[in-house]
């Protein structure tokens, strides 16, 4: 690949998402200016649709977001629940509750207290257009995890800190249904503050950066998932459970 086509891979990187962020719903654009608004990172746009469209392949009605300060990726699967889950419909009520059989569920677990905590103020408020259930943790995922029923979800959406990354990991053969997805966004590291140039930096050794390198490595290998790396935001990694 020469120069003129590593510029043109940056130019159409940078179209996606400028035309995904245009194409966002109301309930999304709102959270990305209340995560704006508390200094909370913004997940990518892209991201967020190729999510929304996984969720409409396996006919999902469950998921779990596991992260730090995830308001936004939140938004991202409760959006994609009311645009493409056939349980879902354009009214109802979100709250923390359990697990519910004839609604859309979604459970975030963040190990912020503030991530929460602006996860539960923002749904609280626009509750009213969605018909999806929240359940909102802060707990540590290594633990939280355990505590969920298994062959119970259909998506498992991973982000923030490298120890999310493992616990989910371990945790997704168990809480997945077969055919189930696992997403690790930001797989290449490139959206962290401490990586330089993340994962295809060979000499960046942060931490993010290596604990990616050795999820891929560990993800690829492990013969129950069928995996795929995209290009997307900032580097995702599909498994499906076979």
């Amino acid at each position: 690949m020469n120069k003129e086509s590593f510029i043109n891979h940056a130019k159409a990187w940078e179209f996606t998402e400028g035309h995904e962020r245009d194409r966002e719903s109301g309930i999304v654009a709102e959270a990305r200016t209340r995560a704006a608004e508390a200094g909370l990172p913004q997940s990518s746009a892209a991201q967020g649709a190729m999510v929304d469209t996984l969720l409409a392949l396996v006919g999902a009605s469950s998921a779990i977001v596991v992260g730090t300060d995830v308001l936004v990726e939140t938004a991202q699967i409760i959006e994609g629940f009311e645009r493409f889950s056939p349980s879902a419909s354009l009214h109802g009520t979100i709250g923390v509750t359990g697990p519910h059989s004839s609604v859309a569920r979604v459970t975030t677990v963040d190990s912020s207290p503030q991530g929460i905590a602006e996860v539960r103020r923002f749904f609280n408020a626009v509750g009213n257009r969605t018909s999806a259930i929240l359940r909102a943790v802060n707990a540590d995922p290594r633990v939280y995890l355990t505590r969920l029923n298994a062959d119970d979800y259909d998506l498992l959406l991973v982000s923030g800190d490298p120890d999310n990354y493992t616990a989910s990991f371990a945790a997704a053969p168990r809480l997945l249904h077969r055919g189930g997805v696992l997403v690790f966004t930001d797989v290449l590291a490139m959206g962290d503050d401490a990586s330089s140039e993340g994962v295809v930096n060979a000499a960046d050794r942060s931490a993010k950066a290596v604990a990616m390198r050795a999820l891929l490595d560990a993800v690829e290998d492990d013969e129950r998932f069928s995996t795929a790396l995209l290009p997307v935001g900032s580097g995702i990694l599909v498994a499906a459970l076979r």
